[in-house]
């Protein structure tokens, strides 16, 4: 074409109008017809016929974005754009060929992916990307069908293509079959069907032979009753989708009338390739810089439930899910799609990534989208059978707010935008994110193959029939969606590792994809269109969050003044050597409640009670209700400054406590409040009515205070007794503080049916022996604490374990252990029943309860099974949606257990109790899940919020405390070992060690003596999940195996050469199988610390801290030990130091370490902290 200048625009539209028509299979005079104004994506022009136009602009030195092309796809735009350019001919070079000496050539980016994935030490690996196609038939002449495959197969070169040594090369010709014949007319029915089942098992997964050519088997099976099956297994290295279909057409045409066929293309893959990196050479350094930009930008792939880790996987099993969408259904669709400038792809993606948004923690996440991409300048290119495959990684954003169209023109864009930067292949673009640290994976595909023609072409469907079924299979890859055309109508598949996901969840995921699909066909696109919960689990989870209360509300104390008329002699408190009948307790309670009154406390006023345990502190808190009162239990060990905080943020006025509290606030002596007249019975209370007060952990470094009603409490208690069938027979070890709300159920809930409480001493609050004692003498039959006391309980010797009368055993407020009710089974008996139980403060001491009578294999915790009466669960994600079973979100809490919210705080009440169409929700920060059944699991803190023995702790609560002294510039807290624990950094003008108090001995921990750096304390508060540390490690695999090449290197490390590969396979498959990653760092030979030590530059920084440490004089030197890999350091350390004494402070409770640096140099005085 001659050159052309922009002023000449009917050229210049001459021009676009016939490489449209190209494009398009249209004649020149149909896409002139069409207005400058009309959107082209109504005509068929897709992304990758787009693609190809952006390509042909190029070529001609027509310089336009691909995303400006796609934005405004019209005529009119289209010669704005290109104002100013001129059309120049076409530039045909020569290309050298990639091919070697033995005529291989490489792979493309996608082919060296399927090739290297395909490896047995890959991550779903152990197959390869196959195809598997099945045509019910009749009639089918084995012969001539035989011959049809040769003939295809000896006209196309890559279908005797084989791969080795990550090349390919053509081969003249195969040794192994390419066709396969089964004649089982003769069978029996059963045996024919049974025959074809374990044959389609075999082959649909089958790995062909590639490496010595074959890609391509065609198979025959003849059944009874005349009926035939034929199917092909198709090896994706050598085919992609386009391929596949021309395959199939031509070996309609081959059996029906071989000479009949085309000529052979005389175009070759390897040109194609060639041509390909050439055209993409200038592209390709551009879109590596564009992507390396927004690496870190880039969310992972689909956080999809999953029942195992991938790496477990060794062979991947797939599994399908398909459904045929009606013809009249698509073109409803395309209609939509059209009025709204959408491609239907655009359309069927925007569906998927609404239900994977549904199934997923994250809402952003990656799509791995594969394109087509046949362009060339060599025409018969689109008649040559290969793997033109590239793939886009497409970031996509889930907005369900959003109008349907709204978010379609967004992934629309998205993926437009990423078209124009698709020189740098997606796999690049991953490899380069684990090279800068930042591992990505996109383990999910949308495919979408809409061609117009249909998947199975006529040729090929009037001799063999339409498509039966299929099954396709990808290394690496999750879920694979496809969409096909066929002859009635389109058919939606999605192809998955059947073992990586729980049970049932691919197919309610496929079941609401295929709804919102069918929805869509006729729904306003300008309004949202939802992704729906499952009405299975919808109305299973309505029944659960239906059951309603045992008993009408009352009062806290109703049940016990019953109890307490029905049985006044009855014992009720137990306490060392004191006896407490339910009267005495009665009597007590009702004096303390009228010198209350006598003191001039009004109806609903909250009273603080810090008295220690016994007898008196539960007469206390019995006075304090009895008297309409609301009581705030605060340990009398609590720190001035923080009970001072209680006080203020609840309004106390009056403390009931030994001593006086040091402030303005009128001090009750128990004593004084005893000596008064009894009230003749205890105040009536609304069940609404605040009963008590519990302050728990704030972020703010200010303590929240939970306020609990009546009634709230008092639900929790029916539901509980409902199972528990508490009977005056019953006796419970009270071990739980008064501030934890688990004392509310054992003063409410056990002496409320007339039982008996054995309360501990001050002296026996930690003497798990003592318990023990206690439980045999007294007949304890019901137990109720946090995990950690239970632990206690059972660390003592087996001789002291007397626990043969324990009948029920109620466990919350930490994880539990999965083998705790079988070891404390042992020691009590087989009968004894073990239940755990969660829920929050906020909601009434306990929301819901879980037998551990046996514990299945496959649970990875002690769920927390199933809402109590009257209380209801539900999981959300950010924006509120219920998630479905198995997807993780945030608990929230409802029902009638409830509390008021938080006491003198109504914005961060606002915040934490919210309503909505379906009640009032209580939002824990917990994560959790569903399981199929209905049962729920709790799997930890969305915040910083941590438990600690069952006692909840806010970390920035103890931070901001810590941060709050004038010498200290910053601090952290976290949980190590089991255990609080501090670390501070403290102000510069601190000099000495007597400058810091003992604000670093929370629960004892920490002492002030072993401050550690900032940096120290960042190292020692990590703990990353396994999944962060094997890609940590990975990524420095990968890097260190590059460096271990110089033969320098291995020689210091005393490794050979011909070694290294033995040793690089053996840590892969280590790092990827569950907890290898954490075996490599403890490795004497692999670990970081030890190649480190024994390269040169590593010994030479350990000689320079040898002797800046020995020029050190004075007391002994300090060293803290992190864990077992500090270790290793420490030993070849000590081995260089001088003799001078070193204070060894570990940081790990392990006795071996202890042992083991304590034993070996005598010098050391090791000290452990736990």
């Amino acid at each position: 074409m001659s050159e052309l200048t922009t002023a000449d625009t009917t050229a210049l539209r001459r021009w676009l109008i016939e490489h449209l028509a190209q494009l398009l299979g249209a004649t020149v005079e149909e896409i002139d017809s069409l207005g400058d104004e009309e959107n082209l994506l109504g005509c068929g022009l897709d992304s990758i016929r787009l693609m190809y136009l952006q390509e042909r602009m190029r070529s001609h030195g027509l310089r336009v974005d691909f995303a400006q092309l796609s934005a405004a796809p019209n005529l009119a735009a289209w010669l704005g754009l290109l104002h100013g350019q001129v059309v120049r001919p076409v530039v045909v070079t020569d290309i050298a060929p990639l091919t070697a000496a033995d005529d291989s050539f490489e792979l493309s980016a996608v082919q060296q992916a399927y090739w290297l994935g395909r490896g047995p030490a890959e991550v779903l690996g152990n197959i390869s990307c196959h195809a598997w196609l099945e045509f019910d038939c009749q009639g089918i002449d084995p012969q001539r069908l035989e011959a049809a495959v040769k003939c295809v197969q000896a006209r196309h070169p890559m279908l005797r293509a084989s791969f080795n040594d990550g090349r390919q090369r053509i081969l003249g010709a195969t040794q192994l079959p390419v066709f396969d014949h089964q004649d089982w007319r003769h069978h029996t029915q059963t045996a024919a069907q049974e025959g074809w089942h374990a044959l389609r098992e075999w082959r649909s997964h089958e790995c062909l032979a590639v490496d010595a050519g074959q890609v391509l088997l065609v198979g025959l099976v003849q059944l009874p009753k005349g009926r035939d099956r034929v199917w092909l297994s198709v090896d994706l290295l050598a085919v992609d989708v386009e391929s596949l279909r021309l395959l199939m057409a031509q070996l309609g045409q081959a059996y029906q009338a071989p000479a009949a066929l085309a000529p052979a293309p005389g175009v070759q893959f390897a040109d194609y390739l060639s041509r390909r990196r050439q055209r993409r050479a200038e592209a390709y350094a551009r879109d590596r810089e564009h992507w390396c930009q927004r690496l870190a930008q880039l969310p992972d792939g689909p956080a999809l439930p999953l029942a195992c880790a991938p790496e477990s996987i060794r062979a991947p099993r797939f599994t399908r899910q398909a459904y045929v969408l009606s013809h009249a259904e698509a073109e409803r669709l395309q209609c939509q799609a059209t009025a709204h400038g959408l491609t239907l792809p655009s359309v069927f993606a925007t569906a998927f990534n609404a239900v994977l948004a549904r199934w997923s923690e994250q809402s952003s996440f990656l799509l791995n989208v594969p394109l087509f991409d046949r362009h060339d300048d060599q025409q018969s290119i689109d008649q040559v059978i290969a793997d033109f495959t590239t793939l886009l990684l497409v970031a996509c954003e889930d907005a369900p707010q959003l109008p349907f169209a709204e978010g379609a023109r967004r992934y629309q864009r998205d993926l437009h935008a990423t078209i124009d930067h698709a020189a740098f292949p997606a796999l690049e673009v991953l490899r380069e994110a684990r090279r800068q640290g930042h591992p990505r994976s996109a383990p999910v595909v949308f495919s979408c193959n809409l061609s117009d023609s249909g998947f199975v072409p006529a040729s090929f469907r009037e001799v063999f029939g339409d498509l039966h079924d299929m099954l396709s299979q990808t290394p690496q890859v999750w879920l694979d969606h496809q969409l096909y055309r066929l002859e009635d109508g389109v058919l939606l598949a999605w192809d998955s590792v059947a073992e990586l996901f729980p049970q049932g969840v691919p197919q309610a995921m496929f079941s609401a994809y295929v709804e919102l699909v069918q929805r869509l066909a006729d729904s306003d696109w300008n309004q949202p269109q939802p992704v729906l919960l499952p009405l299975a689990q919808q109305a299973r989870r309505n029944l659960q969050n239906s059951l309603p209360s045992l008993a009408p509300r009352r009062g806290l104390l109703e049940d016990f003044f019953i109890q307490s008329a029905r049985q006044p002699d009855a014992l009720a408190l137990i306490c060392g050597a004191q006896r407490w009948t339910y009267n005495d307790l009665a009597t007590c309670a009702l004096r303390i409640a009228a010198g209350l009154l006598d003191a001039g406390m009004r109806q609903g006023e909250a009273v603080e009670v810090c008295l220690p345990r016994g007898p008196r502190q539960i007469a206390a808190v019995f006075g304090v209700l009895a008297a309409g009162g609301c009581y705030v239990p605060v340990d009398t060990a609590q720190p001035a400054a923080r009970r001072s905080l209680i006080e203020s943020a609840a309004g106390i006025t009056r403390v009931i406590a030994d001593q006086p509290p040091g402030n303005a606030l009128q001090w009750l002596d128990p004593a004084v409040l005893e000596q008064s007249t009894p009230l003749a019975a205890p105040k009536t209370l609304s069940p609404h009515a605040s009963a008590y007060v519990i302050y728990t952990s704030g972020s703010t470094g200010i303590p929240k205070g939970v306020e609990v009603s009546h009634g709230a409490a008092i639900n929790t208690i029916d539901a509980v007794q409902a199972q528990m069938q508490v009977t005056p027979d019953d006796c419970l070890l009270a071990v739980s503080a008064l501030d934890f709300d688990l004392s509310v159920y054992d003063l409410f809930g056990v002496l409320g049916q007339g039982a008996r409480l054995v309360v501990l001493q001050l002296e026996e609050t930690r003497d798990a022996v003592r318990w023990a004692q206690l439980i045999a003498e007294h007949r304890v039959s019901l137990w109720n604490s946090a995990p950690a006391l239970l632990e206690m309980a059972l660390s003592i010797g087996a001789d002291d374990c007397h626990y043969q009368s324990l009948r029920t055993v109620l466990l919350s407020g930490d994880w539990i252990a999965l083998d705790l009710a079988a070891r404390l089974r042992r020691h009590a008996t087989p009968q004894c029943r073990v239940y755990g139980l969660g829920g929050a403060t906020e909601a009434g001491i306990w929301s819901n309860l879980q037998s551990i009578d046996e514990v299945p294999d496959h649970w990875p915790s002690i769920p927390y099974g199933k809402p109590l009466a009257g209380q209801a669960y539900r999981v959300v994600d950010a924006t509120g949606r219920d998630v479905p079973d198995q997807v993780i979100g945030q608990l929230l809490i409802g029902g009638a257990s409830l509390a008021r919210g938080y006491r003198n705080d109504p914005l961060l009440t606002a915040q934490r109790f919210r309503s909505d169409e379906h009640g009032r929700w209580y939002h824990t920060g917990d994560r959790g899940r569903f399981w199929a059944d209905g049962t729920l699991e709790f799997l930890g803190r969305m915040d910083q919020q941590v438990k600690l023995r069952g006692q909840r702790i806010e970390l920035g609560e103890i931070e901001a405390a810590l941060a709050a002294h004038p010498r200290v510039e910053s601090a952290c807290a976290a949980v190590l070992n089991g255990s609080l624990g501090a670390a501070v950094v403290i102000s510069p003008e601190c000099a000495s060690a007597q400058a810091l108090p003992a604000i670093s001995m929370l629960d004892d921990t920490l002492a002030a003596e072993h401050r550690v750096t900032a940096q120290l304390l960042q190292c020692l508060l990590q703990d990353p999940p396994p999944t962060v540390l094997l890609d940590t490690w990975r990524e420095w695999l990968a890097d260190y195996v590059e460096s271990l090449r110089l033969h320098d290197a291995l020689a210091h490390l005393g490794w050979r050469e011909a070694d290294l590969h033995r040793m690089v396979g053996a840590l892969q498959v280590l790092l990827r199988t569950e907890g290898g990653a954490s075996q490599v760092l403890f490795d004497p030979l692999l670990a970081p610390q030890a190649m480190a030590l024994n390269l040169p530059a590593g010994r030479q920084v350990l000689d320079t801290l040898s002797q800046a440490l020995q020029q050190h004089s004075g007391t002994p030197l300090k060293v803290a030990v992190q864990d077992v890999r500090g270790g290793q350091l420490l030993e070849q350390w000590l081995n260089q130091a001088s003799s001078r004494d070193v204070q060894l402070t570990l940081f790990e409770s392990s006795p071996g370490l202890l042992a083991a640096s304590a034993g070996k140099r005598r010098r050391v005085a090791s000290q452990l902290l736990v």
